[in-house]
């Protein structure tokens, strides 16, 4: 089934948004890496889900280094 975003994003106001329709598994995610090169300390960061981020948290952490 396709993701809808739309569906997914309904009701946020949002000043950007970043969307890669690949898996959380998938390691080429350019939206991903997009949002990495723009998220400044302070701003907060939404997803859907968190499957939709990464396959495992402990994937999903590593991606976000303090």
């Amino acid at each position: 089934m396709d993701q809808n975003t739309v569906r997914q994003l309904d009701g946020l106001e949002l000043a950007h948004t970043f969307t890669d329709k690949a898996s959380g598994k998938d390691t080429e995610r350019p939206e991903l890496e997009a949002l990495m090169k723009f998220v400044r300390n302070g701003d907060t960061v939404v997803v859907h889900s968190m499957d939709r981020l990464a396959a495992t948290s402990t994937t999903c952490a590593a991606s976000f280094p303090s």
